[in-house]
C-alpha cells in the first residue's frame, strides 16, 4: 500500500516553535490509520541537499485519522525552495513504514 503525505506550504526561513501539520492518505486519497504505530518521525532535506533534519512527531488526536505534526526549532528551516520530506512510521516489532516522498515549500525572509 501506497501512502502519501500532503503537500506544506506557508513555511518561512527561521519560523519556528509552531507545528508543522501532515496528513496521510493512502492511493484512494483515504486516511490511513497510524494509531497501531509506536514512533513517528518526520525527515526533511533541503534543497540543496545539504541539509537533512529529522523529527519526532505527534499524533494530531487518536491516529485513526492520519493526521500528526512536528515541531521546527530556532535552526532547523534555514533556507527557502522546496524541501523534500518522508514519514517513517515504527512499531512495537520494530517493523518500518515509510511514506513517499512530499514537498514542503519554504518562502524567504527579510
Amino acid at each position: 500500500m501506497s501512502t502519501k503525505a500532503n503537500l506544506i506550504e506557508h513555511v518561512i526561513v527561521g519560523e519556528y516553535g509552531y507545528p508543522v501539520y501532515l496528513h496521510l492518505i493512502d492511493e484512494k486519497s483515504v486516511d490511513v490509520p497510524i494509531n497501531g504505530y509506536d514512533t513517528f518521525q518526520v525527515i526533511l532535506r533541503s534543497p540543496d541537499k545539504l541539509k537533512t533534519v529529522t523529527y519526532t512527531a505527534t499524533l494530531y488526536s487518536d491516529g485513526i485519522d492520519g493526521k500528526l505534526y512536528f515541531i521546527p526549532a530556532s535552526t532547523d528551516i534555514d533556507r527557502s525552495g522546496k524541501w523534500q520530506g518522508m514519514v517513517q512510521l515504527t512499531d512495537t516489532s520494530t517493523a518500518v513504514s515509510k511514506s513517499e516522498i512530499f514537498d514542503m515549500i519554504v518562502q524567504d525572509s527579510l
